[in-house]
């Protein structure tokens, strides 16, 4: 199984999150890989470990044994959690994770956490904007906001959030039941102004458009 660049990012990120100091890490190679973690993954910082850590399972096909030996070592993490649905999604036919990813609790789901939509829509608008979207920093979000009048009238309400992932559960939180003068659902008229941000022939200009397309149809 082979990662983007972004999705090495995100998952990164995720694991920093779910284990925050070098013993949490270290135990999850030790007891869940059964590898030695000082041959894997040194480093002089935890990022770094992380890092090498990656490198390692991304040499042996080992993404999907990392990924479950993370989720037993914490099953609660959200972060860690969001992370693996989306790989999930991302490489459908693969076994190991088809399993894990159905072990994990499911996410909120209802009218009140998606706005009306159905859950499938929800997650591949959740998806699409985690892997297209402007959202490792609140500076790169606001900027979209900031220079799209449309959205403008939202640019004071985005989330503070400590990650991209949950950026993006926020944003799509504020934006779901929000309307423009002209009544253009608000998180459609987003979705439309990142894919014109991005280059014709890019894969995630047509991702967005196309996706706007449905939500607007979902939400009328």
């Amino acid at each position: 199984m082979d990662l983007t660049g972004k999705q090495l990012g995100q998952l990164h990120k995720a694991l920093l999150h779910a284990f925050p100091s070098a013993m949490d890490l270290q135990q999850v190679i030790r007891y869940g890989l059964g590898e030695n973690p000082s041959v894997i993954a040194s480093g002089g910082d935890l990022s770094s470990m992380v890092f090498n850590l990656l490198q390692w399972a991304g040499a042996r096909n080992k993404y999907p044994a990392l990924l479950k030996a993370a989720w037993d070592a914490n099953s609660e993490d959200t972060e860690l959690n969001a992370v693996i649905r989306d790989l999930q999604k991302a490489h459908p036919t693969n076994a190991e994770l088809k399993k894990l990813s159905g072990q994990l609790s499911p996410p909120p789901t209802g009218e009140e956490s998606t706005g009306g939509l159905n859950d499938d829509l929800f997650a591949q608008v959740r998806a699409a904007l985690i892997e297209c979207g402007p959202f490792n920093s609140e500076g790169l979000l606001r900027a979209v906001f900031v220079t799209t009048p449309s959205l403008s009238a939202w640019k004071d309400q985005l989330p503070k959030a400590d990650s991209p992932a949950a950026r993006v559960d926020e944003t799509m939180a504020l934006l779901l039941d929000k309307r423009s003068a002209t009544q253009k659902n608000a998180l459609v008229l987003f979705m439309r102004a990142l894919s014109s941000r991005t280059q014709p022939g890019d894969e995630c200009h047509t991702r967005l458009a196309k996706l706007a397309d449905v939500l607007e149809k979902a939400l009328d």
